[in-house]
């Protein structure tokens, strides 16, 4: 067993690190490839391929979550406004 989660890492022929993913997005497999970090510094460490894999695959799940919306009561115990249509909320 591995003991630390480094699929998707490998070396380059350089020295340095690099990652890959593959995401699902609407029916579409997307497959991402990446050897630099967001600043544009290469991956020197194993390490720092790992994490920066791990917390762009997260970034990229919660990107994609709808955003929840809700009113704070429900439309039966809103107020209308006499002049306009819009919704009071008291």
């Amino acid at each position: 067993m591995a003991k630390q989660n480094d699929a998707g890492v490998y070396k380059l022929k350089n020295g340095n690190w690099a990652y890959r993913y593959v995401l699902m997005v609407n029916g579409v497999r997307k497959e991402v490839r990446k050897a630099k970090d967001e600043f544009g510094a290469s991956f020197k460490t194993k390490r720092e391929a790992i994490k920066a894999r791990q917390a762009a695959i997260d970034s990229a799940q919660n990107s994609r979550k709808p955003k929840v919306t809700s009113l704070a009561k429900p439309l039966g115990q809103c107020k209308r406004d006499s002049k306009s249509s819009a919704v009071l909320l008291s």
